[in-house]
């Protein structure tokens, strides 16, 4: 192990994934390295039925562009005329669902959607993806857009609401353990 690596969290950022014969020595998946590799766009994160109705794996520029064209046909693709454009700006964080000391990653994307004459459209998704079973997995996803807020804490845990009309607020809860199960 490089000391000069280390974050000061000690081996917890690693998984185990060993057994087989006594005194071989187990691999191990770090978490860091995996998620560095998302970001530089090295490496696939796993999205179940998160962007589309499938399981895809993608890449942080492609992840952008699919949950990017997605938006653009939910929330437009009924409109007749010019095909919209967007643009996206990329945030993220280290965060640690269940607060257990292993890193996860948290995303947050401001996508603008541009309506040409008519407007733009602000459109903000966020994801939070884990190590599970050694491979990066979006463990869940949520909006804010128009009357509706989402976002998530260091921690995983998840605030999600929203106005209805001028008597209707709706509020959920709900947070992310260390397992990657929505609680």
């Amino acid at each position: 192990k490089d000391p000069a690596a280390d974050n000061g969290g000690g081996d917890e950022g690693n998984i185990e994934n060993g057994g087989g014969d006594e005194g071989n020595a187990a691999e191990t998946v770090n978490n860091d390295d995996l998620i560095k590799a998302f970001l530089n766009n090295e490496a696939e994160a796993k999205f179940d039925h998160i962007i589309t109705d499938e399981d895809d794996y993608y890449t942080l520029d492609e992840m952008v562009k699919a949950q990017g064209d997605y938006l653009v046909d939910y929330y437009f693709g009924f409109e007749e005329g010019p095909e919209f454009d967007y643009s996206a700006t990329v945030y993220y964080a280290d965060i640690d669902c269940g607060a257990d000391g292993v890193k996860d990653l948290g995303i947050k994307i401001n996508y603008e959607i541009d309506r040409g004459e008519y407007s733009s459209e602000f459109v903000v998704d966020s994801f939070i993806i884990m190590v599970i079973d050694d491979e990066l997995k979006c463990v869940t996803s949520t909006e804010d857009y128009y009357r509706s807020r989402g976002e998530f804490n260091k921690y995983g845990y998840i605030f999600e609401g929203g106005s209805g009309g001028a008597a209707l607020w709706v509020e959920n809860y709900r947070c992310i353990n260390g397992k990657g199960e929505n609680i």
